[in-house]
């Protein structure tokens, strides 16, 4: 499966994201069921370059030493970007993913 990379700037966003998926009772481990996940609104522009597309979305922030992975899901008013790295090591402020 292609991927596509971002440079996503609301990182208050992903920061709690992370903090929930990942460290929230997990060790840094991403449970297999999980509810979270990032939100692409119709008016953004993420959502406009992904619509339709089969693709697996690589992240990278301020906070992201390196890449974070996301599964795509569509619906009908938004994009929804599932994590799909099974490990997060926090270090010096930043997250490394695994």
């Amino acid at each position: 499966m292609k991927s596509i990379k971002f440079n996503f700037l609301e990182t208050e966003e992903l920061r709690e994201l992370i903090e929930k998926v990942y460290f929230e009772n997990n060790n840094g481990r991403k449970p297999n069921n999980i509810n979270q996940s990032l939100k692409l609104n119709y008016d953004s522009v993420f959502y406009k370059i992904l619509l339709g597309m089969d693709y697996k979305v690589k992240i990278k922030s301020d906070i992201i030493d390196g890449t974070m992975l996301f599964d795509v899901k569509e619906n009908e008013t938004y994009i929804d970007l599932i994590p799909t790295n099974m490990f997060c090591v926090k270090e010096d402020g930043k997250y490394s993913f695994y």
